[in-house]
């Protein structure tokens, strides 16, 4: 943590409000009285009481509540680092993303066909042959990089799961992924999917058609569960989370409606993880992915903080993505 000789970096004077962000570490309380700090987005306000004059607070602070008595604030010590996915710490189990290219953890044979991707956490590598591997794009969503998985026969598929969560531990799937197929189009396209192709051994994010609109789902290999509001077509936020005998589904910063199944108990396999299609290495997904996640089971405010940093990370946060009540929809996790 700084300490008190540090020297600022910024410092600017505050006034409370419980729509203003602070962000910063460290406040100077001019006037003595309580200070009422929201350490972080979506968190319960604490206060500070009988805060003398001429105080420190050497406390994180997202925002300083209109509760506020104290006088003469000085916000100081620079501002709080934005929220990414690694700040999920041991819950992030798994990340792959499109940005990645050009650096050792993705392979381009050429074009921007790519056989390899490597996951940012572990390492864990997903191949393709020749005729599986998908195109990287520099700036095919919405102005950034994806990589796109034809439908047909593109997919990228690890050998085993290392450690990522399965058996019955508890854990999630997340896509930031751009959507191709049309309504109309009848079938199960998987997206993506972790463990064994049987009866109750694999978690995965679905595309559906129902009544010629596409919609997501969330498997286990027995149970699917389709969300029967959004309109799983061109960019959208999916997650799955699957833990006892329940899994539940996102979308778009909201629940799926259906919000939840009852399973049978969890017991993912362990044959693999595959990217644009099954575990079995079927049903192929026309989707562009430019994020994908494994993580263990997270809190409400880590979900969306995900959600959040996923649409701002993409430029979608001023579209319909998010829910306008949601958390980040007007400010940056």
């Amino acid at each position: 943590m700084p300490q008190m000789a540090d020297p600022a970096e910024s410092y600017s004077l505050v006034t409370p409000s419980d729509e203003t962000v602070v962000g910063c570490r460290f406040l100077y309380v001019g006037g003595a009285g309580t200070v009422v700090i929201q350490p972080y987005a979506g968190a319960t306000a604490v206060s500070f009481v009988n805060v003398p004059a001429g105080s420190y607070l050497p406390v994180q602070c997202y925002r300083v509540m209109n509760a506020t008595t104290a006088t003469g604030i000085v916000a100081l010590g620079g501002r709080i680092p934005a929220f990414t996915p690694l700040h999920l710490g041991s819950s992030l189990a798994a990340w792959w993303s499109a940005d990645d290219h050009g650096t050792a953890r993705m392979v381009d044979d050429g074009a921007g066909v790519i056989s390899q991707h490597n996951d940012r956490v572990g390492g864990m590598a997903l191949n393709g042959t020749t005729t599986q591997r998908p195109l990287w794009k520099a700036a095919s969503f919405n102005g950034f990089s994806e990589v796109l998985f034809d439908g047909v026969a593109n997919v990228l598929f690890s050998t085993g799961i290392g450690s990522l969560p399965v058996a019955s531990v508890g854990g999630e799937l997340w896509l930031l992924c751009r959507q191709l197929t049309a309504g109309a189009t009848a079938g199960t396209r998987v997206m993506m999917s972790c463990g064994t192709q049987a009866a109750a051994s694999l978690r995965g994010l679905y595309r559906m058609s129902v009544s010629s609109v596409n919609r997501a789902a969330v498997h286990d290999g027995t149970t699917a569960l389709t969300d029967t509001l959004a309109d799983l077509s061109s960019y959208a936020i999916v997650g799955g989370a699957w833990a006892g005998t329940t899994e539940e589904g996102r979308i778009n910063g909201a629940v799926f409606s259906p919000a939840s199944a009852t399973i049978a108990s969890l017991n993912t396999g362990t044959t693999r993880l595959a990217l644009g299609a099954s575990a079995g290495l079927a049903s192929f997904a026309n989707i562009g992915v430019r994020h994908a996640f494994v993580t263990t089971t997270l809190t409400a405010l880590q979900r969306q903080q995900m959600e959040g940093w996923l649409a701002w990370d993409a430029g979608l946060q001023a579209t319909s993505i998010l829910p306008v009540s949601h958390l980040y929809k007007t400010v940056r996790p």
